[in-house]
């Protein structure tokens, strides 16, 4: 079946209706908003999102008023930044201003944490409980039909709800979700509280691991329909509202544009995360240090999945993102011992097997093993390389990196199949604090890094944390990534961007040609 134009609304427990699909907005310019809103509604769009933070609620009021659909009939959201917790009713009146109306459906608290005015240091003297009891009267005077948060985890919901001046339940929670990162537990919980699941990035963020996953590209092609589709489809099956952004006209009328799921495919979306990791695509725009707590649906899936692991209290804070201390025992016992063991592996020689190839290669892939856990008989590291731990990192299948390959795999680093790189290329997942008292007492945090398909890395690169690199990218020589690489591009330079596009049928030598 073709996918047709969804209407779906969800009835929340304050008895308002909610549209399923939403046009998210963020990371547009207000010029792009303005045009994006506009076509969206003009295209049967009942529901548009937008954020204090994302600068462009001018732009999303002046597409409201060009469509020419009543504002009655759209559904409309904003948020209270980090820095406006202390007066929420000011931050929303001046949030109505800019968008052009009296009026919100819905304001979220769009974090549970409060930042200084500069956007980097947290407010020691904020309690977002507090926060959200500020917000209630927005609900009593109408200027917010109706209140919710968002990134909350399950235990601030709890801790929200227990506290007895909290009288209007939140009606929303706004999270990150998608088939690499279902969230069960928090998902269980909020439907158990009858508070609705937003999800937003439901196609991840530019250079979205999820454009990279096999199966979901073959669940697309049973439907006839697109991976953003699918991916849309599978969040409105699951009845969470999503948040698509796009400010292109194909693809936001394309987005509402939804297929029914058969019971298996449903399933095997909803399980990806098994075979391809919980993987989150987006980092907190300020100081992510001070706010993230332990990851349990990660941790658990690392226990189960990943081998050597220094299990302990430090290692779940490293892989979910929180700060940590590296100079714990058990962590930079880990690391020491991926050290000597890439030292020993560097010393296979093949005289030792009398130069059989087929020998000295099946010693390397034993001792791979040793190091990495599970990995592809044909995966090829030169030596010497450098890993961290070893057990976050995974292979596709034929990967092939050249010496002095860096790996610092303090949160999971993904590569996928036919990945290959030139000498003296690190990936780094690890940072420091800007704060010279905490770096020197030793606070990491970490961002996961993942590779799709068929990418190809020149010689001296360096891939920054949080990284996303599409199927089919090039990364050019002496290049510092630090942004999301779309698929099909050839980036250059410091930092990388991006010099052209390819198609998946270029020649790699005229790839070589545009890098020298």
């Amino acid at each position: 079946m073709a996918p047709s134009h969804n209407h779906t609304t969800y009835r929340l427990h304050d008895g308002s209706e909610i549209p399923a699909i939403a046009l998210g907005t963020w990371r547009s310019s207000n010029e792009d908003a303005q045009k994006a809103v506009k076509i969206a509604l003009q295209n049967g769009y009942k529901h548009i999102d937008t954020a204090s933070a994302y600068g462009n609620e001018e732009g999303v009021g002046k597409g409201i008023k060009e469509s020419g659909v009543k504002r009655e009939r759209i559904f409309l959201t904003t948020k209270l930044w980090n820095t406006e917790h202390k007066n929420p009713e000011a931050a929303l009146d001046a949030s109505l201003k800019r968008l052009g109306t009296d009026y919100v459906d819905l304001y979220l608290m769009h974090w549970p944490v409060s930042n200084d005015d500069d956007r980097e240091s947290k407010d020691e003297d904020y309690d977002y409980i507090e926060t959200y009891k500020a917000m209630q009267p927005l609900v009593e005077t109408g200027k917010a039909k109706a209140i919710g948060i968002s990134n909350f985890t399950k235990e601030r919901v709890q801790k929200l709800l227990a506290d007895k001046d909290v009288t209007i339940k939140p009606v929303v929670n706004q999270i990150e979700a998608h088939p690499l990162l279902v969230q069960p537990e928090l998902t269980e919980y909020l439907t158990q509280e009858n508070i609705f699941v937003e999800a937003y990035s439901p196609l991840g963020s530019q250079g979205s691991p999820l454009f990279n996953v096999p199966a979901i590209k073959e669940i697309a092609q049973k439907y006839d329909a697109s991976v953003g589709q699918l991916l849309i489809s599978w969040a409105v099956q699951r009845k969470t509202v999503v948040l698509p952004k796009s400010v292109n006209e194909d693809r936001i009328k394309e987005n509402i544009q939804t297929v029914h799921l058969k019971k298996d495919d449903f399933e095997a979306l909803t399980n990806l995360s098994g075979k391809y990791g919980v993987q989150r695509t987006n980092v907190v725009p300020w100081n992510t240090m001070q706010n993230k707590e332990i990851n349990k649906e990660l941790v658990q899936w690392a226990y189960d999945n990943l081998s050597n692991l220094p299990r302990g209290e430090e290692y779940e804070k490293m892989i979910s993102g929180m700060p940590y201390d590296c100079f714990n025992r058990e962590l930079w016992l880990a690391r020491n011992l991926s050290t000597e063991m890439a030292l020993d592996y560097a010393n296979i020689r093949m005289k030792d097997f009398n130069y059989d190839l087929d020998k000295y290669y099946n010693a390397r892939y034993e001792y791979l093993q040793k190091l990495l856990g599970k990995v592809e008989p044909d995966l090829v590291l030169e030596a010497p390389f450098y890993v961290d731990y070893g057990c976050n990192t995974k292979f596709g299948k034929k990967n092939y990196f050249n010496f002095n390959l860096t790996l610092l795999d303090c949160t999971l680093i993904t590569f996928g199949d036919n990945v290959m790189a030139g000498p003296n290329v690190t990936f780094t997942t690890a940072t420091h604090p800007t704060d010279p008292t905490l770096r020197l007492k030793g606070v990491e945090y970490a961002a996961p890094i993942t590779v799709g398909n068929n990418v190809w890395f020149g010689s001296n690169i360096v891939v920054l944390p949080g990284v996303n690199i599409g199927d089919g990218a090039v990364i050019g020589a002496g290049s510092v990534v630090t942004k999301n690489v779309p698929a099909y591009t050839v980036v250059v330079g410091n930092p990388a961007k991006v010099l052209k596009t390819l198609t998946p049928e270029d020649n790699i030598e005229e790839i070589k040609e545009d890098l020298k």
